[in-house]
């Protein structure tokens, strides 16, 4: 304790900081982000009621909503992983939209973000640009 109030600028620093905030996870705010359920592909009556889905749109749901916000890790890409995998389960269905986002996921590490390509990266954000619809 001692050496903790020994050194005013780390209490200062810990005053001042606002750990909970309203703008908890802004990167979702985004112009390709959103926490808005996920929808079914292609607004087939089918998918609406696959249990799987259900199960996928939930999980989601729940992660932006309260996991994410408490993690406080800033997303290297412009559109969050988990944005990614509602746009990919959408535009692809269930199984491919998780076999796509796995791949993201396995590319979210600094060993991976280390060999992007210049190319990739938006000059405005310095974000990098990877899109579901570029997979076919």
């Amino acid at each position: 304790m001692s050496q903790l109030s020994s050194n005013p600028t780390d209490l200062q620093l810990i005053e001042s900081t606002s750990f909970s905030g309203t703008d908890t996870a802004k990167y979702y705010k985004g112009e390709l982000n959103s926490q808005k359920m996920m929808h079914s592909p292609n607004g087939r009556t089918i998918s609406k009621i696959n249990p799987l889905l259900f199960v996928a749109r939930t999980g989601m749901w729940v992660y932006q909503n309260t996991l994410s916000p408490q993690l406080s890790r800033e997303c290297p890409y412009e559109i969050t992983c988990s944005n990614f995998s509602k746009q990919a389960i959408e535009r692809f269905g269930l199984l491919k939209g998780v076999l796509i986002s796995a791949d993201r996921l396995m590319r979210c590490n600094p060993f991976s973000l280390s060999r992007v390509d210049d190319s990739k990266i938006n000059i405005n954000t310095q974000k990098i640009i990877d899109y579901p619809w570029w997979y076919k």
